[in-house]
């Protein structure tokens, strides 16, 4: 299969990585309206062919697929065009950001018989699948609570030669730390309860730099049925960069911290495991190979894959509910799900 990468910033790097050990998905083409980051991707990949724009991409190349690597502002034209062209489509997070493109884009990508695979690349960090195994035991019981926190020392940079802040400028990200960290912990916790949450309370507010206008900090809560819920915490004004999952069962817990997965048992004893799973790599270059396979796998299989497309859309209706809780004093806002959830 022959594709294209739109959008050469970082993340694009990572998925590169990934390509590069895949036979099967083959990168011709790079689409960059920022001619240094084209010329950077010349150097990176033997061969391929630059563009500055969609129209003369589609007139020159002959696409199987489009890998949609730009910031959050402008996917959702990209992944229409693509579509319509007859393109599969696989996106970075937050896939879209706003709830009402994704029935559009569904439709399209049924009309034209092509995949839409959001890229949830944290479901396939090594500690991640060993703890969703963890939690599928009949000893753990069920999910009663569970604790996330991302904490970074600052806000990831985009490359210097276009826009190195776009993270904290809402015209092009949308929001702040929880458009960009967000969709991460809300996709994840609804992998590890495999439900949809169904109301949402946050608050958000400055606990660092506060020349911009976007916010760096967010206390935000996932309630699921059973009186069950999920507490995250998300921030830019760390003086370290960790990521945590405490996960408590009616039994058993499972707690990852970074590499180390710790695993409770009913007695209480404790047995910890460290599995190097690359949390640290702002890229997440060897979680993209998993992530570029199952999409290659997925195409082959013509699997429409509503399950990632749900998850992605849950990702969208929390955050714009967190937005709308945390101005109105962090209050709990239903979530609806919309009616093709239910197709």
């Amino acid at each position: 299969m022959k594709g294209a990468i739109i959008g050469f910033g970082v993340i694009a790097e990572g998925h590169l990585f990934a390509y590069n050990l895949i036979k099967e998905l083959n990168i011709v083409a790079v689409l960059d309206t920022n001619a240094e980051r084209r010329y950077i991707a010349q150097q990176m990949i033997p061969g391929v062919c630059c563009y500055e724009d969609f129209e003369t991409l589609c007139a020159n190349e002959k696409l199987d697929f489009i890998d949609v690597c730009t910031p959050p502002y402008c996917r959702f034209e990209y992944m229409l065009k693509s579509i319509k062209k007859g393109y599969h489509v696989i996106g970075e997070k937050p896939f879209l950001l706003h709830k009402e493109e994704y029935a559009i884009l569904f439709s399209e990508a049924t009309k034209n018989n092509v995949l839409l695979y959001p890229s949830h690349n944290y479901k396939y960090a090594p500690v991640v699948r060993l703890t969703k195994n963890k939690l599928s035991y009949a000893s753990f019981g069920k999910v009663i609570n569970g604790h996330y926190k991302t904490y970074r020392i600052g806000h990831a940079k985009g490359n210097a030669e276009w826009n190195p802040d776009w993270r904290r400028k809402p015209e092009y990200s949308g929001g702040g730390i929880l458009w960009d960290h967000g969709p991460h912990s809300i996709y994840m916790s609804c992998f590890f309860m495999e439900q949809w949450p169904v109301e949402v309370s946050c608050i958000t507010g400055f606990c660092g730099d506060e020349q911009y206008t976007t916010e760096d900090t967010a206390l935000l809560t996932l309630h699921f049925k059973g009186h069950v819920k999920i507490d995250i915490l998300l921030t830019w004004a760390s003086s370290v960069r960790e990521t945590y999952y405490y996960i408590y069962g009616e039994r058993e817990s499972v707690l990852i911290e970074d590499n180390i997965i710790r695993h409770i048992d009913s007695s209480g004893e404790e047995q910890i495991l460290e599995i190097e799973s690359d949390f640290n790599d702002p890229k997440h270059k060897r979680w993209f190979i998993d992530v570029l396979n199952d999409f290659y796998k997925s195409v082959c299989t013509s699997e429409l894959r509503i399950d990632l497309l749900k998850e992605s859309f849950i990702t969208v209706a929390v955050i714009e509910a967190a937005y709308d809780s945390s101005k109105k004093g962090g209050i709990k806002i239903p979530l609806e799900l919309p009616q093709w959830f239910s197709e």
